[in-house]
This record gives C-alpha cells, sequence and structure tokens, in this order.
C-alpha cells in the first residue's frame, strides 16, 4: 500500500487552466496536500493535462492574512458534473509552485507538514555523516 500525503479541507477560488491556454476558468478548492489539490470547477479538463492554477491560503490557521500560490501541476482525476452544482470534479499533482515574493512561503510550512516531494529531496541529498 501507497502512503498518501495528509489532505486538508479548503473551501477558497481557484483560478485553473490548461497550461499556457487564454482563458483562466473558476472554481473551488475542496481540499489540499503537499502534492496535490482537488477542487470543482466551471471546465473539464482531461486526465493527464498540463494544468496552471492560482489560489489563495491562509498564512497559518490563526492568521487572517493570505499568502497567493501559483502552481503548475497535472490532472490526475477528472470527474463529470455533479447535479447539485454542475462543475467538474478536477485532481491535479502539483508538480511545482510558487508563492508571493515578498512572502516566499511553504506549503509545507502553512500545513505543519514536512513530508511531500521537496522533502524526499532535501533528504537524497544530504551529504553523508561519518560514523562515530
Amino acid at each position: 500500500m501507497v502512503e498518501r500525503d495528509p489532505r486538508h479541507a479548503i473551501r477558497a477560488p481557484v483560478l485553473y487552466r490548461q497550461r499556457g491556454g487564454l482563458f483562466w476558468y473558476h472554481g473551488i478548492l475542496e481540499d489540499f496536500s503537499v502534492t496535490g489539490v482537488r477542487f470543482r470547477g466551471e471546465k473539464y479538463l482531461p486526465l493527464q493535462c498540463p494544468v496552471e492554477m492560482s489560489f489563495e491560503m491562509p498564512r497559518d490557521p490563526n492568521d487572517m492574512s493570505k499568502v497567493n500560490f501559483f502552481c503548475w501541476g497535472r490532472v490526475a482525476r477528472a470527474a463529470l458534473p455533479s447535479l447539485s452544482d454542475g462543475h467538474f470534479g478536477i485532481g491535479a499533482k502539483i508538480l511545482r509552485y510558487r508563492s508571493e515574493k515578498e512572502t516566499a512561503v511553504d506549503f509545507r510550512g502553512i500545513i505543519g507538514e514536512v513530508r511531500g516531494p521537496a522533502a524526499r529531496r532535501q533528504e537524497s541529498h544530504k551529504a553523508p555523516t561519518k560514523p562515530d
């Protein structure tokens, strides 16, 4: 069984488009982790489609200030529109992201996670320690 990064529920607006597309579409984030997001949106994107997303998240649960993220990813799940709101379900794997330059915030700092692709890369690049 593959261990999955913890998911955190959030309801926040998201703008998304196929990578390089001219038009941005509106959606609502439902949850996220350090490796992906799930949202409902007005435009269908097919599986494996490269996607760009922009959304704001609270800096931390006790702070009202927000941080803007821009993400590049790939659609991992796509569902037909629900009967309740007519929006498509989209799950996207985050391949890379950036936050506002003045904040330089990291997802892991916001959600208190140290796991995920960046943590694994850092661990694999550590210099070996000498035995005592």
